[in-house]
């Protein structure tokens, strides 16, 4: 979405000023509709300037969006244009005013209800038990924006054809749904919108191998009860535009660079999928001073990284992360260390490898070979003292994790 700078909505700001003054007394109402416009560019620079405005600021166009929602409930000739309501429920969204969007009821604002869902459901995280109900309601919103209806027509020659259209039962249109999660900027409601349409596209594709991952997903339906009327490649739109939106907001939060990721792997980008893996593991672990949380790094996504390495042709890479894995994948690490054309740094990596099965392997393989500098390395590897077997678990143990930062590290710098 493009990002007009901040200086062009106080331009904006001032020229409706001065519109109103030359019309408040001449039209009342034409005044109280530039008023609206106003407070939509105000709710827009506010956005811009990422809520760093002074607290009387924010109160008073708190205050005023309250305002444009009241005035758009009693539907008068006056009423803001439906447009500049999402923008104030986005608004209130943002500064967690929960409770004032929970509490309206029987509103005849499809903007107006989807906040309102969304208010009651992030009032209720992170307690999954207690936010199931609400998050029931919101998943049917969002599977009614996603729903496409057939509809029967009949071409120039009489023959019937069926032609699929975007179904208008939801609270809001698909274009319209778009456009607002992209004005969303507070982390609750972006990791509940991104946790619901993640586990929508999952259900949609059912592919256990490329399912994105993403928080509080255990709180959504784990099956739909009929996708025939889904329509996948929107979700998939959504899904992309959310993530790019979300990482805009907040480039280092761990747990969307790591949803960012499956996206790109499921895909098939795999250097992108790289990326935002090993972002995500650095920003987790404070660049590998500390080991990365399972959250991020679990066996699901070794093997996600070896499978990308493959596909790169970074053998060596895959053949090292083979032992990541909580029972060492030896025939992917075996297969990938005789490719012939790798385009990784080969044998630097050996120092990274602790699984002693491996490098006897590599010792035997370079052997075979005749490759001796290779052999010298694997042998220099496997002959470093805190890989001896008669060695205490603790020392074990220590010479994995700093093998493990090491080699993560190496990864960074290849694929940030």
């Amino acid at each position: 979405m493009l990002r007009l700078q901040p200086q062009m909505f106080q331009s904006a700001h001032d020229l409706l000023l001065a519109s109103d003054a030359s019309v408040k007394d001449l039209s009342y109402k034409l005044s109280k509709l530039i008023c609206w416009e106003i407070l939509q560019v105000d709710i827009q620079l506010f956005q811009q300037a990422d809520g760093f405005l002074e607290s009387s600021t924010v109160q008073d166009i708190m205050k005023r969006t309250k305002t444009c929602i009241t005035s758009f409930r009693l539907d008068s000739d006056m009423s803001p244009s439906s447009d500049i309501v999402g923008h104030c429920v986005a608004f209130l969204l943002n500064i967690k005013d929960w409770d004032y969007l929970g509490n309206l009821e029987n509103t005849n604002s499809g903007y107006v209800e989807f906040g309102r869902l969304l208010s009651l459901l992030c009032k209720e995280l992170p307690n999954m038990k207690e936010s199931r109900k609400a998050a029931r309601e919101v998943w049917e919103v969002i599977l009614q924006i996603f729903t496409t209806t057939e509809q029967q027509k009949r071409s120039s020659s009489g023959a019937p054809s069926s032609m699929k259209r975007e179904s208008n039962l939801g609270l809001i249109s698909r274009a319209h749904f778009v456009q607002f999660i992209q004005r969303i900027k507070d982390p609750v409601v972006l990791s509940a919108l991104v946790s619901c349409v993640t586990k929508l596209y999952n259900l949609l594709k059912n592919d256990l191998t490329s399912e994105i991952s993403s928080d509080y997903v255990i709180m959504w339906p784990t099956a739909l009860g009929s996708s025939s009327q889904l329509n996948l490649l929107a979700v998939s739109d959504a899904v992309t535009t959310l993530m790019q939106h979300t990482l805009c907001v907040n480039p280092t939060q761990p747990s969307w660079l790591k949803t960012q990721a499956d996206l790109h792997f499921a895909h098939a980008q795999y250097s992108g999928a790289m990326h935002c893996y090993m972002e995500a593991a650095l920003v987790a672990s404070d660049y590998f001073s500390r080991p990365v949380p399972k959250t991020i790094l679990d066996d699901q996504v070794y093997k996600r990284l070896i499978k990308s390495c493959n596909y790169l042709q970074c053998y060596t890479q895959a053949a090292v992360l083979c032992q990541f894995l909580e029972e060492v994948d030896y025939v992917t690490a075996f297969r990938s260390f005789q490719e012939k054309h790798c385009q990784d740094a080969m044998d630097a990596y050996y120092d990274c490898i602790w699984d002693v099965t491996i490098l006897e392997f590599l010792i035997n393989l370079h052997a075979k070979k005749g490759e001796l500098e290779k052999k010298q390395r694997a042998l220099h590897a496997i002959g470093q003292l805190e890989l001896n077997s008669s060695n205490s678990e603790d020392i074990l143990v220590q010479a994995k994790q700093k093998r493990m930062q090491k080699f993560l590290r190496t990864l960074a710098k290849h694929y940030l």
